[in-house]
């Protein structure tokens, strides 16, 4: 039986993967939009192509972030129907190089808020960070220099930032070039979207600055 996969952190990406994950028999990769305007006709097209309907699936594979909020919001609330018909499993996209056995290396993409989120690794050591875009460059051309890769899930989202861009790596083509790697990437149990920030913070409206009357002097 295929399985169903869905990114939608950025680009919109989808397709049906082989009974033994060796492949694909469909996929589609849309750029950065108004997502939920193109992915109910785009899975459409998909299944249809394949002759398929969702109870003819045997697993809902997704990418739970980091990435775009409305598009993990997204994948998620498709997730939950999903999952009265078929087993749904997902994943982050920084853990994809470690699964594919790169031993040490960064991970980055926009945290928005003009920071970036960026993930290191090396062995079975990991931590997270965010940076602003000078302290980002340091890290990354440090990195660079020690010989270290780095990923993100798609280039074309991040802006001009500096050299060590030439040498990134995207996990969403690792993610096509190696379609095996997702099952034993995806939990058993369904990972919620991967916020950079607590929710309390992640959602804080920005104060909007507020002015005394003064009453005019005569």
């Amino acid at each position: 039986m295929p399985s169903l996969y869905l990114d939608t952190t950025g680009n919109l990406c989808a397709g049906i993967l082989a009974d033994d994950a060796s492949s694909w028999l469909a996929w589609e990769m849309v750029a950065a939009q108004k997502t939920s305007a193109v992915i109910y006709p785009l899975l459409h097209r998909l299944l249809a192509s394949q002759h398929l309907k969702l109870a003819d699936l045997k697993t809902f594979y997704y990418v739970a972030g980091p990435g775009s909020y409305t598009g993990m919001r997204l994948a998620e609330g498709l997730a939950q129907i999903v999952r009265w018909k078929i087993p749904v499993r997902s994943f982050y996209h920084f853990a994809v190089p470690q699964g594919l056995g790169q031993e040490q290396g960064l991970w980055l993409c926009s945290a928005f808020k003009q920071e970036y989120f960026v993930y290191q690794w090396q062995g079975e050591q990991s931590f997270t960070q965010l940076y602003k875009t000078d302290q980002l460059n340091e890290v990354m051309t440090k990195a660079v220099q020690d010989g270290r890769k780095i990923f993100t899930h798609f280039a074309s989202l991040l802006p001009a930032l500096g050299p060590w861009q030439t040498s990134l790596l995207e996990t969403s083509l690792l993610i096509y070039q190696n379609p095996s790697c997702l099952p034993p990437l995806a939990s058993a149990t369904a990972r919620g979207p991967y916020y950079f920030r607590g929710l309390e913070q992640e959602f804080r409206q920005e104060k909007v600055p507020t002015f005394k009357k003064v009453s005019p002097s005569i």
